[in-house]
């Protein structure tokens, strides 16, 4: 676990945010066959928290990155619970959430926080 000295703070219901992060820390540790490594690490960038989750797992096909958002998506391997729900916490919280895997290497997901919220405009002609 790799955390700054000081807490990081921002605008979060904390037990949406601790759902979350279960659910990817669950999906990572699924992915290790025999000895493996999960790293935890987060710090803040002008006005985003950004939390890292990385593993040394089985990884995920890029096909399967496709559709890894969709509620209930399973492939035969890999079982990758909850990702529908976490990304909708990520996003009611105005973060975003990317995922990016190697088969045979693993799997590193960045979520970015807003530090404080602020509305989102859309532009529209």
């Amino acid at each position: 676990i790799r955390l700054p000295e000081n807490p990081l703070i921002f605008n979060a219901n904390k037990e949406l945010i601790k759902i979350a992060v279960r659910h990817l820390l669950n999906n990572s540790i699924e992915s290790i066959i025999g000895k493996g490594q999960i790293t935890i690490s987060a710090s803040q960038e002008n006005d985003s928290i950004l939390l890292t989750i990385e593993d040394t797992g089985r990884g995920i096909s890029q096909e399967d990155l496709k559709n890894i958002f969709e509620p209930f998506y399973k492939t035969k391997d890999i079982h990758l619970t909850g990702l529908s729900l976490v990304k909708q916490i990520v996003l009611e919280h105005l973060g975003d959430i990317t995922i990016e895997s190697i088969l045979d290497k693993g799997t590193t997901i960045k979520i970015i926080f807003p530090v404080r919220w602020k509305e989102r405009v859309s532009l529209q002609n």
